[in-house]
């Protein structure tokens, strides 16, 4: 879950992942946002995205009411959030936590239940460590805003199933360093009289703005998504955000004029400072990229991590080498894996759409070799990056498709056949996984398999795909986007 899965392209802020940011960034289809998803391939209508709507509702950005519906369940809500509603990014605020997660369980089971999955195997829904600030990133949209008979720049959602914007100047789920980056960037904008970009025209500038942020909310990445570039006011605006918050460590130019909802479907046209975000997920430092995935919520990626690492590892961990300083941004690309010499390896554990890379560090242990696999270059970059500065050895990672992995591994320089495939984990995006994938884990026959889902409809699809060869021995769902009907679970097989 370390999705450092760009997949595939990211994607803007919409109202009700992943994630994740993307793996595409939706600015927020975790948040039940419109056009976006965090890093799916399905057709927009199999992942449950808003109608496609026209681009006439696109002019303007709107204020919140400041005004929320009460609860119809007893007890306190969730959370008090100024701009709920218009705002429908966290749409179960006005309910209890602790009926939001009652009712995740109950709906994960039901969706088990086809699979002949006990109840009884089902766990509590994992409860998020923080509800206020939780999110390590934003997805923001620009929009013209009317104010006072004048004309500004809107920064913040769409409304679900339209190309409206309702303008958000302080989300409280998201932490205030980056609200105070966030509305920063619109001032300024407004003083270089930077103006917003018109689809329907392919005129003006400022399309998304995106914004990660480290475990301990003292670092930030940002990445200007424009539909045009204009020169010197875009590199002045990133200039002068770096020296009003010394913590945005890197500044990004991505210009994108295409027709569409994809934030990174265009082209990287410069860099100030740091391209990578040095993050840390459990005793692992890893490096972020703008585009790679990375789940929004810290403490749950963590959960699921040792999770992972308790059901699939024995012995001790591998004890970490006196970390090697993090490669510049400039540096060459970390060309070789840490992997073992053959002769060493016992068993082999695959970790399939690895990400940036963090469920393998943490199921690294000597005598075995993990092998993650995943698609987006820049994530695997990251991910060898990770392992070098980590110092872990017995990981290798492959750029592929998972599909083409499997079914022919030798092309990737990987033999299947050296030592015995004792787990295989699966994090895949939300679409779940391609056609071919699960046969030919079947076919290769690990003895344990972890299912990482961010969607219990694909999660459902590719198991019923094991049948007959694997049981479900644990299912726990886990709320990685509090305040949404988001449902992210973890669920182990075994070999029958």
């Amino acid at each position: 879950m370390a999705r450092a899965k760009q997949r595939q392209h990211d994607r803007p802020p919409a109202g009700p992942r992943g994630s994740g940011g993307s793996r595409g960034f939706a600015p927020s289809t975790e948040r039940g946002f419109a056009p976006s998803t965090e890093r799916g391939f399905a057709p927009a209508n199999e992942r449950g995205f808003a109608p496609r709507v026209e681009l006439d509702d696109m002019d303007f950005a709107i204020e919140s009411t400041g005004h929320a519906p009460q609860s119809s369940t007893a007890g306190p809500p969730s959370l008090v959030c100024e701009h709920f509603p218009p705002c429908a990014g966290c749409p179960q605020i006005p309910v209890p936590y602790e009926a939001q997660l009652a009712a995740k369980r109950v709906e994960f089971a039901a969706a088990l239940a086809p699979l002949g999955v006990e109840a009884s195997l089902v766990h509590a829904t994992i409860p998020s460590p923080l509800i206020r600030g939780y999110r390590n990133q934003a997805r923001l949209v620009f929009r013209k805003m009317s104010r006072g008979g004048h004309l500004h720049i809107g920064l913040g959602m769409y409304l679900p199933g339209t190309h409206r914007v309702v303008h958000i100047p302080n989300c409280p789920i998201q932490p205030e360093r980056l609200n105070a980056i966030a509305a920063s960037v619109v001032r300024i904008a407004e003083e270089l009289n930077l103006s917003v970009y018109d689809e329907r025209e392919a005129t003006g500038v400022l399309r998304y703005l995106a914004l990660r942020c480290d475990r301990a909310r003292k670092h930030v990445l940002m990445t200007l998504i424009v539909g045009n570039d204009n020169g010197e006011p875009l590199r002045v605006l990133a200039r002068t955000v770096h020296e009003r918050y010394p913590e945005v460590v890197g500044a990004m130019l991505h210009v994108n004029a295409r027709h569409s909802n994809v934030l990174f479907a265009g082209v990287d046209a410069w860099t100030i400072g740091a391209a990578r975000l040095e993050d840390e997920i459990g005793r692992f430092r890893v490096l972020v990229s703008p585009r790679s995935f990375l789940q929004v919520n810290h403490g749950q990626a963590e959960w699921i991590y040792a999770r992972l690492e308790e059901r699939l590892t024995e012995g001790p961990a591998v004890a970490l080498a006196p970390a090697a300083a993090a490669p510049a941004p400039t540096a060459p690309a970390v060309a070789t894996d840490s992997a073992e010499p053959a002769p060493s390896v016992r068993e082999i554990v695959l970790d399939l759409y690895c990400g940036v890379g963090s469920i393998a560090l943490h199921l690294a242990r000597p005598g075995r070799l993990v092998i993650g696999v995943e698609e987006s270059e820049e994530a695997v970059e990251d991910a060898r990056r990770a392992a070098h500065m980590n110092a872990v050895a017995g990981v290798k990672f492959v750029v592929a498709r998972v599909e083409d992995f499997l079914r022919e591994p030798e092309r990737f320089g990987v033999d299947l056949g050296a030592a015995p495939v004792r787990a295989a984990v699966l994090n895949p995006p939300r679409a779940g996984c391609r056609p071919g994938v699960m046969e030919a884990l079947a076919e290769l026959s690990p003895a344990d398999v972890a299912y990482v889902s961010c969607r219990p409809f694909s999660l459902v699809r590719d198991l019923e795909l094991l049948a007959g060869r694997y049981a479900v021995t644990e299912a726990t769902p886990v709320d990685m986007i509090p305040l949404t009907p988001h449902i992210e679970s973890l669920v182990f097989l075994q070999r029958k």
